[in-house]
C-alpha cells in the first residue's frame, strides 16, 4: 500500500469508539509507557483546538505534544510535537507497526490516531501532552488516559445524535471528562 492508501484506509475506519476503559486496557497491555505521559484534556463544542494551541504556547515545558482533530490540510497535523506535525515516514512506521492491532480490535480512525500519537509522544519523551477530545467527553477515546487537569470550552448543540438533544444533556456528556481529584476548568 502507498502512504496515501494507508491514510485513506485509516480515514475509512468510521464508527463509534469503544468505552474508554476498553481502550485503556489495550494501551496498558501493549503501550503502558504512554499512560505515564503527563497530559491535559480539553473538551467542548468550539475552541478546543485553539485552546490546545494557546496552552502549548504558554506551557513551560521543553517538549510538548498535541493531539487534535480534525485536521485542516494533512492527516499528520492531528499529532504535533512543538508545533511540528509528525513526519510522513514516522507516521507510516507507527501505522505499519500497529496495523495488526487496529485490524484485530477494529479501532476507529480516532482511536488509532490517538494510539499512534501516544506512541510517538512516548518515543520522543514529551514533557506534556495536550489532548483535544474528539466528540463528547466521558465516552471519548482520549478519556482512556490519565490527566493532570481537564478543561471545557463553550458548550453548544453538536453531535446531538450521540450526546443528547438539549444543552444540559450535551454538557453532561462533555463533563464526563471530569474525574475526582483532578482539577477542572
Amino acid at each position: 500500500m502507498t502512504l496515501s492508501e494507508k491514510i485513506a484506509a485509516l480515514e475509512s475506519r468510521i464508527g463509534i469508539n469503544r468505552p474508554p476503559g476498553q481502550l485503556r486496557k489495550l494501551m496498558k497491555q501493549h503501550i503502558p509507557e504512554t499512560l505515564k505521559i503527563p497530559a491535559i484534556q480539553v473538551a467542548g463544542t468550539n475552541g478546543k483546538g485553539s485552546t490546545v494551541t494557546w496552552m502549548s504556547e504558554l506551557a513551560d515545558s521543553p517538549i510538548i505534544g498535541t493531539f487534535t482533530s480534525p485536521h485542516l490540510f494533512s492527516h499528520f497535523e492531528r499529532m504535533t510535537i512543538n508545533h511540528q506535525p509528525i513526519q510522513a515516514d514516522k507516521w507510516e512506521e507507527i501505522y505499519d507497526c500497529w496495523l495488526w492491532l487496529f485490524n484485530r480490535e477494529h479501532l476507529t480512525m480516532f482511536e488509532a490516531d490517538l494510539w499512534m500519537a501516544m506512541v510517538w509522544f512516548a518515543e520522543n519523551r514529551v514533557d506534556l501532552a495536550l489532548m483535544e477530545v474528539g466528540m463528547g467527553g466521558g465516552r471519548d477515546a482520549t478519556t482512556a488516559l490519565d490527566y493532570l487537569a481537564t478543561g471545557i470550552t463553550n458548550i453548544g448543540r453538536d453531535h446531538m445524535q450521540y450526546l443528547g438533544s438539549t444543552l444540559e444533556e450535551i454538557a453532561k456528556a462533555k463533563a464526563g471528562i471530569f474525574k475526582p481529584g483532578i482539577p477542572a476548568l
